[in-house]
């Protein structure tokens, strides 16, 4: 049976955004949860100062792992027949006084964009979800067959497959599902530049994995439908762009951020935050290699 991923973040914020704005649109515009825009911009600072006229819920020094940016406003001050800096103060008034428990701290940006900088907390917990489900083996039947090298991503996901096994015999790593993202004071251990990188990247391809499934189903039973070169060049390409990105920022990030030695000694949760983005590299060029490159994802080379 394929893997079920659960909602990648920005499907959740697509909802939590839908459901908030829907008791405003009174112009009966039927937005579509998929459609409302938003990009993934990663871990930025958000601005000191406030900009005039506009609302915010949130301190500006405030800084998350995870930033997406929605421009709905936009698309909606013509039709509301405001300002998109109005359509951002309603759209974020809507979102501070909803029943709905917020999975991010709302910021409205110039122009009329909206920041939702993902909770520290909210983020951990997602990604403790995430991780069993990424590497849960596969049990696919399908036969595959090596028409192009892939050599990078899988001789890193050979690596990771290592460094997880040397964890596990050294007791570092008890549970993948057992990360501490998080220090005492709710504070995240993975704050370098890299390691930040790393895991945007792969919140990135997570979102993918939940508009482009590589399975079908049909009738009782799961059938994979592997994107493979011959039946889909262009997709091939993206996914095969996707995993080489993750590979060469998972390169970055073991070259600056140690695991053993001195740091598993010294700081033995901030090796365990690192061992959870191996995990989690690991898992995320499974998926790549084996249900949208249909390769192979070896342990070990």
């Amino acid at each position: 049976m394929p893997r079920n991923l659960s909602r990648g973040l920005k499907k959740i914020l697509q909802a939590q955004i839908a459901g908030a704005i829907e008791t405003l649109d009174k112009k009966n515009l039927d937005i579509k949860i998929e459609e409302i825009p938003l990009r993934n911009y990663g871990a930025i600072q958000a601005q000191t100062r406030k900009n005039q006229g506009a609302k915010t819920s949130t301190d500006y020094s405030y800084i998350s792992c995870i930033n997406y940016q929605c421009t709905l406003a936009l698309q909606l001050a013509l039709p509301w027949g405001v300002s998109p800096l109005e359509a951002a103060e309603n759209i974020l008034e809507l979102l501070i006084s909803s029943s709905q428990s917020l999975i991010f701290q709302p910021q409205i940006l110039p122009k009329g964009v909206i920041n939702l900088a993902i909770c520290d907390r909210f983020l951990a917990d997602w990604l403790d979800q995430i991780i069993p489900q990424l590497l849960t083996p596969s049990q696919k039947t399908t036969t595959i067959t090596q028409e192009i090298n892939y050599f990078l991503l899988q001789s890193t996901h050979a690596r990771c497959c290592s460094l997880l096994r040397l964890a596990k015999k050294e007791g570092l790593l008890l549970s993948p599902t057992k990360i501490p993202w998080l220090d005492a004071q709710d504070k995240w251990y993975l704050d370098s530049q890299s390691a930040r990188k790393l895991l945007n990247q792969i919140v990135n391809v997570i979102d993918e994995f939940d508009t482009n499934q590589s399975f079908i189903s049909t009738g009782n039973q799961q059938e994979i439908s592997i994107p493979t070169s011959k039946s889909n060049p262009q997709q091939r390409h993206k996914w095969q762009k996707l995993g080489t990105e993750i590979s060469l920022s998972w390169q970055e990030f073991e070259r600056f951020d140690r695991i053993f030695g001195e740091v598993c000694q010294d700081d033995l949760p901030l090796a365990q935050a690192r061992l959870g983005l191996v995990a989690l590299t690991r898992g995320v060029l499974q998926e790549i290699l084996e249900e949208y490159l249909g390769s192979i994802a070896p342990p070990e080379l």
